[in-house]
């Protein structure tokens, strides 16, 4: 049961690094994509 709690801990983490990469990846391509990123900043 132990492994078990282990191994599901280490999936969820791999889920929450995929979803911040993800994050980054969404981001950056709209700073490249909208130049006027200042207008939301505000």
């Amino acid at each position: 049961m132990f492994t078990s709690i282990r191994f599901y801990l280490m999936e969820v983490h791999q889920e929450v690094i995929l979803f911040i990469f993800l994050m980054m990846e969404i981001s950056r391509s709209m700073a490249t994509l909208l130049p006027e990123m200042e207008f939301f900043q505000e």
